[in-house]
């Protein structure tokens, strides 16, 4: 059934919700405790202040008086500058307008009330200083109004005013200044209901900031592709989950050969695929779970059950809609996803993901589409498969593998026509190790590195029998995957025949099944590029596993590899019998070499014969053998009489 995907973006999971309401109400009320704390500590500082310059003129003087206050006033702005606390409050509140407040008081206070005395009072009359105060005051408590600036400045000079005004109120004659003292209290308490009741004007000038707040919120809880919860909001719900000791199992989703895809139709039909593959799956799951995508093409399933079929029909149901292709103009794919499963029974959130991890590695070495449930032995194999890397890191680095080379002979003459470099492992403990205990350990980038150092190994060594006078007609070559997905196949494989002076015609490459599937026909570029120069091309172990023979038309091959499990019953089973000779007819066909492996007797020797095969590799002619051995016991020798 083909599907075209919708528009709209599935909704954000519930469970990024309270993290949401939480926040803004974290910002909210600590606004309004700056708010509540502000207006009456200022009424009642200012409050105090007036009564002690009221004291101060009355008993010292203006000059002693103003000199008094603007020391204290300084100390007490500049003790507030320097507090810690204000100023992460400042910060964490996202009120500057506090930090500025105070700025402007310090020097302004000490420089204007400081000064105005000795300007005004010594040539001119009391009256006239006090008219300059309020005039001067009003001005800047205005103008700092309608500048918007926090009412809390404008409360400060509004008091200081009140304040000036009433100490020369009281130098001038106690009834003046206690008429004075009762309009500045009028004065503080009338400004600080003007500030309480811009409460509400101030929280709305704040909506701007929570809704940056919430915003800030969802984008961290929040997938941008596909609008699903991402990593982080993946691991909250599951801590609340535990926490609560709900019922809790675990679905990894992870696309298979994604990378194929972006490969193919590129990154941006990539994205519409995965956000159309998001609304199936969420669609799909619906109230029983919550559907997270945590990486690139990986989904997490985070289900309030631990009823295995019920979790286990879920996972089944993933798969299948993964199945649905998708049609955008002339493309039309299909998803294969493989799911790990992990149910928890008291494990810590931080261990349940990796395990997941270990049971989708699982399921995707059984082949795609498959699901595998997290078992205690995973853990075990998953430890000793990252020790192996560590000491095949240390192999790589130390020199520690070895090239045996096994012959190819004509199975009619008995004649040397060719050999295969086999890989091998030096381990200092374990002795000489074959690929089986190896293998699977060598890492991309390892695989890498190792196989050129084949490359390079085997062609030297061919060289030196060819200056020593052996003539061993070609030898093989056997690829790792990454090596062909490098983009360096061709040059390196130039540059090794080049350095050690061999003509293209020595050197057989040898691929298997897992590059034939894996690569599509523009990758061939560089076999074909090889084979036009004369490289010949292997197709090894052929008529295993998943290989079709359209693989035999798409690939510039010179030889087929019959795979020894069709070599072993030879005689005694007539399907062998059956498919060799097929294989050796369509070889012939197609005007290609047959190489039959895992020949061990004589019986099979003939029977091979007895079908066509021309060439045979086995036992029966000598097991792979280091250089000095393979050249002492083969040279020119019949190789069957010499193993």
């Amino acid at each position: 059934m083909k599907t075209r995907a919708s528009k709209g973006e599935p909704e954000m999971a519930s469970s990024s919700a309270p993290e949401l309401e939480k926040e803004s109400s974290r910002v909210r009320d600590r606004k309004l405790s700056v708010i509540a704390k502000i207006v009456p500590v200022s009424v009642l500082i200012n409050a105090l202040n007036g009564v002690f310059v009221s004291y101060l003129f009355w008993n010292y003087g203006h000059n002693t008086a103003l000199l008094i206050w603007c020391g204290t006033n300084l100390l007490y702005c500049g003790s507030m500058l320097l507090d810690p606390r204000l100023l992460r409050w400042t910060v964490e509140t996202k009120t500057p307008w506090l930090y500025r407040s105070i700025l402007f008081r310090a020097p302004i206070l000490g420089v204007i009330w400081g000064s105005l005395p000795w300007i005004v009072w010594p040539t001119h009359t009391h009256g006239d200083a006090l008219l300059v105060g309020i005039i001067v005051n009003g001005m800047i408590a205005g103008g700092m109004m309608r500048l918007s600036v926090f009412p809390q400045a404008a409360i400060t000079f509004g008091s200081v005013a009140a304040m000036l005004v009433t100490g020369a109120a009281f130098k001038a004659s106690v009834q003046t200044g206690i008429a004075a003292l009762v309009l500045e209290t009028s004065f503080i308490v009338f400004m600080g209901k003007h500030i309480t009741s811009h409460v509400d004007t101030i929280v709305e000038s704040w909506s701007s900031t929570e809704a940056a707040a919430q915003a800030a919120v969802e984008q961290r809880l929040r997938d941008p592709l596909t609008g699903l919860p991402n990593r982080f909001a993946c691991n909250q719900r599951l801590e609340a989950m535990l926490g609560e000791a709900k019922p809790v199992s675990i679905l990894l989703l992870d696309l298979d050969r994604f990378k194929d895809v972006n490969d193919a139709h590129g990154h941006a039909f990539g994205d519409y695929y995965l956000q159309s593959l998001s609304r199936r799956l969420s669609n799909l799951i619906g109230s029983r779970g919550t559907l997270c995508r945590t990486d690139g093409d990986s989904f997490v399933v985070l289900v309030p059950s631990k009823e295995a079929v019920e979790v286990l029909d879920l996972a089944q149901l993933c798969v299948e809609a993964s199945k649905e292709t998708l049609q955008i103009g002339n493309i039309v794919i299909s998803g294969e996803l493989s799911v790990g499963v992990v149910f928890a029974s008291g494990q810590p959130p931080d261990a349940l993901i990796p395990e997941a991890e270990l049971a989708l590695s699982e399921a995707k070495a059984a082949g795609r589409r498959q699901i595998a449930v997290f078992e205690p032995r995973m853990r075990k194999q998953a430890q000793e498969w990252r020790a192996l890397q560590a000491e095949l890191s240390r192999a790589v680095e130390q020199g520690e593998f070895r090239l045996v080379y096994q012959p190819q002979v004509d199975l009619q003459s008995n004649q040397l026509v060719g050999c295969e470099a086999l890989l091998r492992w030096q381990h200092p403990d374990k002795g000489l190790l074959a690929p089986g205990a190896f293998i699977d350990g060598l890492a991309d980038d390892l695989a890498e590195r190792v196989g050129w150092w084949v490359l390079d190994e085997a062609c030297r060594q061919f060289g030196a029998w060819r200056d020593d006078g052996l003539d061993v007609g070609q030898i093989g070559v056997n690829l790792f995957e990454t090596q062909f997905r490098s983009g360096q196949l061709g040059a390196r494989v130039r540059d090794a025949l080049l350095r050690h002076r061999l003509p293209p015609n020595a050197l057989e490459l040898e691929i298997t099944e897992t590059i034939t599937l894996h690569h599509h026909d523009a990758a061939l570029a560089p076999l074909r590029s090889l084979r036009a120069a004369g490289v010949k091309i292997a197709f090894d172990d052929f008529g295993t596993g998943f290989a079709s023979l359209s693989m035999v038309k798409r690939f510039p091959l010179t030889r087929l590899k019959v795979d020894r499990s069709f070599v072993r019953d030879l005689g005694l089973d007539l399907h062998d019998d059956a498919i060799v000779r097929a294989v050796l007819a369509m070889a012939r066909a197609l005007n290609l070499d047959v190489v039959a492996e895992g020949i061990e007797s004589e019986g099979q020797a003939e029977r091979l014969v007895g079908l066509g095969c021309p060439i045979g590799q086995g036992f029966l002619f000598g097991p792979g053998l280091p250089p000095t051995d393979f050249t002492r016991r083969y040279g020119r020798a019949q190789i069957r009489d010499a193993a």
